[in-house]
């Protein structure tokens, strides 16, 4: 259970960090226009 626990977290903040570089790229793609 403590290895599942620690892949899924490991995952969410993958996909925490990959969001927030896809909002930062939008809003630089906008600023830059």
């Amino acid at each position: 259970m403590a290895i599942y626990n620690k892949t899924n977290s490991h995952s969410f903040v993958q996909l925490k960090y990959s969001t927030i570089n896809f909002i930062k790229n939008e809003l630089e793609f906008h600023l830059l226009k």
